[in-house]
């Protein structure tokens, strides 16, 4: 599956891209409440596949997560691994050595942020500068990074 990763801001991606039925969460709404993060998305043949969306929290140095979410026909082809893979990417690159946390708001993923090395603290997952290593260099070696 050859998946293309693109980065844009909340307003360009509601500018110019409307998530499809294939989406669980209300993306239009999601963005609109967090107008500063940066979107992250894939896409596979020009279909919209998969959208992360993110915050970089400069005082406390880390990447905050807000959603990551794949369609159905896309899941198990490591594309929501490569989404996160690139918010650490950008927290190395904005000086965050690789700190990342997000909340999980659906159960069934704990086993998913596990395997790629998150520490679990109640619903808040923790990835911190070797489980991000591990993750770019598993899922980005062969991928264009951005």
């Amino acid at each position: 599956m050859q998946v293309v990763y693109t980065t844009s801001t909340s307003a360009e991606f509601l500018d110019n891209f409307q998530p499809n039925s294939q989406f669980k969460f209300n993306w239009q709404q999601i963005l609109d409440e967090n107008q500063h993060s940066i979107v992250i998305v894939a896409y596979y043949k020009d279909q919209l596949v998969g959208i992360a969306n993110f915050e970089r929290i400069s005082s406390d140095r880390y990447n905050f997560v807000y959603n990551i979410e794949v369609v159905a026909a896309a899941q198990h082809h490591h594309v929501g691994a490569r989404l996160l893979a690139l918010v650490m990417q950008d927290s190395f690159a904005h000086g965050f050595d690789g700190f990342v946390k997000l909340l999980t708001k659906t159960s069934g993923v704990e086993k998913f942020y596990q395997q790629l090395g998150g520490e679990f603290f109640g619903q808040q997952v923790i990835f911190d500068e070797y489980a991000s290593t591990q993750v770019i260099e598993k899922y980005l070696s062969k991928y264009r990074r951005l």
